[in-house]
């Protein structure tokens, strides 16, 4: 007996068809999950996107029961309007690593548990694509620093646009392995970015 689901959402209960299975996911798909929901068994969503960023597909799918979001930061039960548990990125280490991403020129995002922010003047093809993604503007700040040192932050995320990126990302998030974890992920309607989600 299946006693509950947990599933990512894109690429998996959405994808990247305009007006057929993305922005959100197909009727047929809609309709199984909160008919397999209705039976009992509790349908949860995991994903590296924001936790703000799922609002909108849990009030459609109608499931009441916690969501992880932001790449496991942040577990949420939207219905509810509750955060059940989040987990926060220590300052001391948020002002020693933003400052490194952003000399080597990458797209930066910073999430809290409410929204997301990039630096003025950022602004690229990326912040587009991740709006419709997200269904939320980024809000766009002087400078992140200054955020990052007065905000809890919940996730950093480092856009790569192609593999030498990314490896970039990969070296300068080294020295922090032992307290941070960095995960990637895609979107279908994306490519060819790369989403690092640190943690």
């Amino acid at each position: 007996m299946i006693k509950g689901l947990i599933l990512d959402i894109d690429g998996v209960i959405s994808g990247d068809k305009k007006g057929y299975n993305w922005p959100d996911p197909h009727p047929k798909v809609i309709w199984a999950i909160k008919n397999i929901h209705n039976k009992g068994i509790p349908i949860s969503l995991c994903t590296g996107r924001g936790s703000f960023g799922i609002r909108h597909i849990v009030k459609l799918l109608e499931l009441d029961n916690p969501h992880v979001g932001d790449g496991g930061a942040v577990v949420i039960d939207v219905l509810a309007d509750k955060i059940i548990d989040a987990h926060y990125i220590d300052r001391s280490i948020s002002k020693t690593l933003i400052p490194k991403l952003q000399e080597s020129h990458l797209y930066l995002e910073l999430y809290t548990v409410d929204g997301y922010m990039i630096q003025q003047g950022t602004d690229r093809e990326i912040t587009q694509k991740h709006t419709a993604v997200l269904r939320n503007e980024p809000n766009q700040v002087p400078s992140l620093l200054k955020e990052a040192s007065t905000r809890d932050l919940i996730k950093i995320m480092p856009i790569a646009n192609g593999p030498e990126e990314k490896e970039l990302v990969i070296q300068l998030f080294q020295p922090y392995k032992d307290k941070l974890t960095l995960q990637w992920g895609t979107h279908p309607s994306a490519d060819p970015y790369e989403f690092g989600i640190i943690t």
